[in-house]
């Protein structure tokens, strides 16, 4: 069954075409949390080159978001350590909205500035 969700899946993907924007994320591998310090030890990070779909932008005090859909297949977790790199510019993984199915993530992306 799993099978045939992953392969319809990427039926619907490919049917996105020019909606897709190509994307790099960046994934930093914790070692371990120091709490005597706060430090965090950092492996060291793994870009995967991805497609993600950009469904919402905003703009507030000077923080830009952006909502976007990725498949989830091959990534492992996704979180705060991670960065994600498209439109010339680094955006921050804010907490997930949706995913965890296995199959498609929903996120939140913050980057500061104009």
């Amino acid at each position: 069954m799993r099978k045939l969700i992953h392969s319809s899946l990427d039926v619907a993907w490919r049917t996105l075409g020019n909606l897709k924007t190509p994307a790099t994320l960046v994934k930093k591998d914790i070692n371990e949390f120091d709490f005597g310090n706060s430090e965090v030890d950092e492996g060291s990070p793994k870009s995967l080159k991805i497609n993600i779909v950009v469904l919402k932008t905003s703009f507030y005090n000077e923080i830009h978001t952006k909502k976007v859909l990725l498949k989830q297949r091959g990534l492992g977790s996704i979180d705060g350590y991670d960065k994600m790199l498209f439109e010339n510019e680094e955006w921050s993984v804010s907490p997930i909205i949706k995913g965890d199915d296995g199959y498609t993530k929903y996120l939140r992306l913050t980057r500061r500035g104009l």
